[in-house]
């Protein structure tokens, strides 16, 4: 922004107020005026140039036309804003203000939007009690109320902002603040004794949250894991505010991340747990379990891999293949029986 307006005071009477807001910006963009909610006329200073000047213009200025005016420049690269005040002579006068949602544990700031001057004071009450009523609550010579850490049952409800003059007239105004709270999962995790063929389920409960809340499953990262080719799961609705993830009979494949996942109009938040399987030996565990026994026919060992992927069990266990050698059943043996006791472990 190359040059700004500055404050300004007027005598209401039938004139036209033109505010003048010179920029610099990469254009295409878009230049608003926030408080009037509109787009601002705007034209460059040259054909090559990047200076672009915007105006916003009132006619018959009324003392309800005073308040802060922002000037907002913005493209896909970003936005520049600048404001000032612009007072109006006039009686007080507060305009309307729409209705706010706010999430719980973020900073809620109300800005005054009064008109009018001189004005004497500006207030801010909560069910007909002046603010600040606590530590977390402040009130600003300008008319803003900044509350800090919002709460749900203390701090939703109406907000009431009312100017004085000196003369004791009085103008005020309205709106209602909604807190909203985000979803909470309570933690739920797999136990450590799974095995293949085994029925389980595991339940995602939200403790806390306004509704409608959203709950979903994902395996891996995976959002359409239910709805692929993993026969044998089933996702159950229990409650609004809970979820069952059901697994007929377990498998070497159901093994994963499994993350619930809960969304509403406040946010959204997750939990993720692993699942593991005793007697489940995989390609990169064999592979892992192979270096632990270096100088073991390890070349052996590795040509056999195809041999004994995927299987092991609980407890240990033995393949013999015909072209080991001398010891490959044992080392075969012994990794089967060091993974198994390492996931017992776990």
């Amino acid at each position: 922004m190359k040059s700004s307006f500055g404050s300004l005071s007027q005598t209401a009477k039938k004139i036209l107020v033109i505010f003048k807001n010179d920029l610099s910006v990469i254009l295409p963009g878009e230049l608003v005026w926030p408080q009037e909610e509109q787009l601002g006329d705007y034209v460059r200073t040259g054909r090559d140039s990047t200076e672009v000047v915007s105006y916003v213009n009132i006619t018959s200025v009324r003392p309800e036309d005073g308040g802060l005016y922002e000037c907002e420049a913005s493209n896909d690269v970003g936005k520049a804003t600048h404001s000032a005040r612009v007072n109006v002579f006039g009686p007080p006068f507060v305009r309307s203000m729409s209705n706010l949602s706010v999430v719980a544990g973020e900073t809620l700031r109300l800005q005054c939007p009064v008109g009018g001057h001189p004005i004497e004071t500006i207030k801010w009450e909560k069910d007909g009690v002046r603010l600040p009523l606590n530590h977390r609550q402040k009130v600003f010579q300008n008319g803003t109320l900044l509350v800090r850490n919002v709460e749900k049952m203390s701090d939703s409800g109406p907000y009431k902002c009312s100017a004085s003059n000196a003369d004791g007239i009085t103008a005020e105004n309205t709106l209602h603040i909604k807190v909203i709270v985000k979803p909470l999962i309570e933690p739920f995790t797999f136990p450590k004794s799974l095995q293949t063929g085994q029925r389980f389920s595991v339940l995602c409960t939200i403790t806390e949250g306004d509704p409608p809340i959203r709950i979903q499953w994902i395996k891996d990262s995976l959002q359409s894991f239910l709805a692929s080719a993993h026969d044998g799961v089933r996702s159950v609705v229990v409650t609004p505010f809970s979820t069952t993830l059901v697994f007929e009979s377990l498998a070497p494949e159901h093994r994963g991340n499994y993350t619930c996942v809960a969304s509403n109009a406040a946010g959204t938040m997750s939990h993720t747990a692993p699942m593991n399987m005793l007697g489940l030996l995989g390609t990169a565990d064999f592979r892992t379990s192979i270096k632990t026994f270096q100088g073991l026919r390890n070349q052996h060992v590795e040509n056999s891999m195809t041999c004994v992927k995927g299987w092991g069990k609980k407890g240990g266990g033995e393949k013999r293949v015909g072209w080991g050698g001398f010891g490959l059943h044992y080392v075969i043996k012994q990794i089967v029986r060091t993974w198994n006791s390492q996931l017992s472990e776990a």
